[in-house]
């Protein structure tokens, strides 16, 4: 196995990591493996092409592509998710400083 196939592998295993964290919500440790998985992939990107690996570097291309999909989407889930919860607490703020207000009146 040649060393640009061996790193591409590496940063699928990464990105099936990152992906774990991120069902989890471990966000911290998810951004940690993401540096990892950026410098397997400059790594793979400098490397030389061996042609009999083509199928298998394509293959695994196609498998970070699919699970970069997911991630994307548990991300922006969480991100709306996130966002209505700050909405919401914004929302009771305000309602609770008219009261406030209005009471002391």
């Amino acid at each position: 196995m040649s060393e640009k196939l061996q790193r591409l592998l590496d940063a699928e295993k990464v990105t099936e990591k990152m992906y774990a964290l991120v069902a989890d919500k471990d966000w911290s440790a998810m951004a940690l493996l993401q540096d990892e998985r950026d410098e397997n992939l400059k790594e793979y990107d400098l490397l030389p092409v061996v042609d009999a690996e083509q199928q298998e570097l394509q293959a695994a291309l196609q498998r970070i592509v699919m699970l970069d999909e997911k991630l994307r989407e548990l991300t922006e889930n969480s991100l709306q998710h996130l966002s209505e919860r700050i909405g919401d607490f914004n929302t009771y703020r305000r309602a609770q400083k008219a009261y406030l207000q209005n009471s002391g009146s």
